[in-house]
């Protein structure tokens, strides 16, 4: 029986098996009996019955690359959109204040609550708050030691003791982190050792401030004390008022709406400015939503103008030919890039006194180059973002700026009306999900396509090997019958008893 397989170029091969006085041996006829190169004539009939199916499969190549930039596309577009909606997003434009310090490394501060009073304070730090330390001698004890510490709360007044647990035998090191590893612990505890070698045991108090001290019950004598350090309280004054003082480093209570993290003195610098700004909208946030959207929308329109401006290859042979030019000049792409730049360039009656077009805050295709012709960026619609420009609206009614770019309850802005373009176009079930949905249809209409030629032309293949076998062992059969007669009349004329 015949097996079929390829040669390095992918031309068919035929292999037969024969018992004609060759046992169960296999051998491929490549014209032995004819003289003709059989193998090659039936790969060169495969080669041209195979024609329709490698125009199929360069059809295939050519809808899969068109599929792959239509969901480019769409992913384009849909990152688009979400910069865009953030635009409309009320939460961009709500009021909202900051505060800042003139000296970060002295003094931070963090807004809290739902408003600080606006302004400017002089703080004023000189005393910065620390914990009480209590120094121990250390034995390691014959058998476990049980003891207890017992915290003070703001006012000094003791609170619940905490027990702690040394196992009999521990080194100072392993009573450490024993008395760290304690749930509830008070203090911390570390193992000292001093430049004469002398090991102690150090307990600090886990909170700062001059009351919260702590005492430590231990009557086995494992734990000594040789020494105490007080914990103080912060002290800052707030626009050179009085004195306050606070337990703790981060205080809540110097200016309403702050917290303040002091983290050095100033009496030698002198005081850290604390600004505290109004209600207003985040400046900062917007400008760069807005440069996300710019930077994206150009990113977009030179990804659709590419593929649109691609042209098809005149006579493809390999499917990189047939992914050429898949979506050139296409008529919906090329309106959807129209209605994007018209977008961007048209007048907004939004009601605004103030700003009716992009161009007026600093977004437009850019001014043009020293010739005084277009820059070629802006021939192609890109977008540029003066953000001096866009300060300076912002600075003279932010509310029309607002108004403009992202509308209010009652009349949409340009955000609302780019989304109108975009949405037909990328929401779940539209256009572009349904070509690419059709995409997937042809593609699979395709495979089958090419499936059932495979198998016809396996068929054919296997069809020509039997015929092109038959007739060389009718061949062969025939020379070796022309031989045996050739031998027989041989003898036959031969005269015998000679």
């Amino acid at each position: 029986m015949g097996t079929i397989g390829t040669t390095s170029n992918g031309l068919p091969t035929t292999t037969i098996g024969t018992s004609a006085g060759l046992g169960n041996s296999q051998f491929a006829l490549g014209g032995l009996a004819s003289g003709m190169d059989t193998t090659t004539i039936v790969q060169e009939m495969m080669r041209i019955e195979a024609e329709p199916e490698a125009k199929l499969k360069l059809q295939l190549a050519r809808e899969q690359a068109r599929q792959s930039a239509l969901q480019d596309i769409q992913t384009q577009l849909q990152t688009l959109q979400t910069d865009q909606q953030a635009l409309s997003d009320p939460g961009l434009w709500a009021p909202a204040q900051s505060v800042s310090t003139s000296d970060s490394s002295k003094l931070t501060a963090s807004l809290i609550g739902t408003g600080a009073a606006p302004g400017g304070y002089q703080i004023a730090v000189s005393a910065l708050a620390s914990a009480w330390q209590q120094s121990f001698t250390y034995a390691p004890p014959a058998q476990d030691d049980n003891f207890t510490i017992t915290p003070n709360d703001q006012n000094g007044n003791p609170l619940t003791p905490v027990q702690f647990k040394i196992a009999a035998g521990s080194t100072i090191t392993a009573a450490a982190a024993s008395i760290n590893s304690t749930a509830g612990s008070p203090v911390y505890a570390t193992a000292v050792t001093d430049s004469q070698g002398n090991q102690s045991l150090v307990l600090s108090s886990r909170q700062t401030g001059a009351k919260l001290n702590f005492t430590v019950n231990d009557s086995a004598g494992t734990l000594t004390q040789t020494g105490s350090v007080s914990g103080q309280d912060a002290s800052y004054t707030v626009n050179g008022g009085s004195p306050q003082t606070s337990a703790s480093n981060v205080v809540s209570n110097a200016i309403p709406g702050v917290q303040l993290t002091l983290g050095s003195l100033t009496p030698v610098s002198g005081p850290v400015t604390v600004n505290v700004s109004a209600p207003q909208p985040n400046q900062s946030a917007i400008q760069s939503a807005l440069q996300a959207f710019v930077n994206q929308y150009n990113t977009t329109i030179a990804d659709i103008q590419g593929k649109l401006s691609e042209t098809p290859a005149s006579n493809p042979t390999s499917a990189a030919d047939a992914g050429k030019g898949v979506l050139y000049g296409d008529i919906a792409l090329t309106s959807l890039l129209d209605q994007l730049r018209e977008s961007v360039s048209g007048a907004f009656a939004t009601g605004n006194t103030g700003f009716t077009l992009l161009s007026q805050i600093g977004i437009s295709t850019g001014a043009p180059s020293g010739s005084g012709l277009p820059s070629q960026s802006s021939i192609n619609g890109q977008l540029t973002f003066d953000t001096s420009a866009f300060a300076t609206a912002m600075a003279s009614n932010p509310t029309a700026v607002q108004t403009l770019i992202g509308g209010n309850l009652s009349t949409p802005g340009f955000a609302q009306a780019f989304d109108g373009v975009l949405n037909p176009m990328v929401q779940s079930g539209g256009v572009l999900s349904l070509w690419i949905s059709d995409e997937s249809q042809t593609q699979s209409d395709l495979n089958g396509q090419i499936s059932d030629m495979d198998l016809r032309l396996q068929q054919k293949q296997a069809m020509l090997q039997a015929q092109f076998t038959a007739m060389e062992t009718a061949i062969q059969q025939s020379h070796s019958l022309s031989q045996s007669l050739s031998g027989q009349f041989s003898a036959l004329s031969t005269p015998t008893g000679l």
